[in-house]
């Protein structure tokens, strides 16, 4: 007998996993799923993409380091002024890979994305970056 696929095996081929992933990781990091999807939408649009064809957790990635970024730099600037440092200056990248997506970089890029974020105080800190932190280790 054949198996029919479920809706969610339909609509969302990289896998159930993957979505609840996702969904783990938002949720550890105070995000929400209405912020997300609108990312996503916009994602999707300017790469002219279906979201089928999205690895949602290396989508998700992605969003967190574009917020830890602003977060970051917008901490450096307001306390050191014109601060030379930049998060977003940092060669850190998205390693896409379903289940297994990381934050890429060589050690030097690591640890500088990991020193540019400690430089905020752990109570200024959203759970997002603690988070963040804890994957560039």
């Amino acid at each position: 007998m054949i198996r029919e696929q479920t809706l969610c095996e339909t609509l969302l081929p990289f896998g159930t996993g993957d979505v609840f992933e996702a969904e783990d990781i938002l949720n550890k990091c105070e995000i929400t799923f209405g912020d997300f999807s609108e990312y996503v939408d916009d994602f999707c649009k300017e790469l002219e993409q279906s979201l089928t064809n999205l690895d949602i957790v290396a989508t998700v990635y992605d969003y967190i380091h574009q917020q830890v970024r602003n977060e970051v730099d917008s901490y450096l600037e307001s306390v050191l002024e014109k601060s030379e440092e930049r998060l977003a200056d940092n060669d850190l990248a998205v390693y896409g890979n379903y289940l297994n997506t990381s934050y890429d970089g060589d050690d030097e890029t690591t640890a500088e994305a990991k020193k540019l974020c400690l430089l905020m105080p752990e109570e200024k800190r959203s759970k997002m970056l603690n988070w963040f932190i804890e994957q560039l280790d």
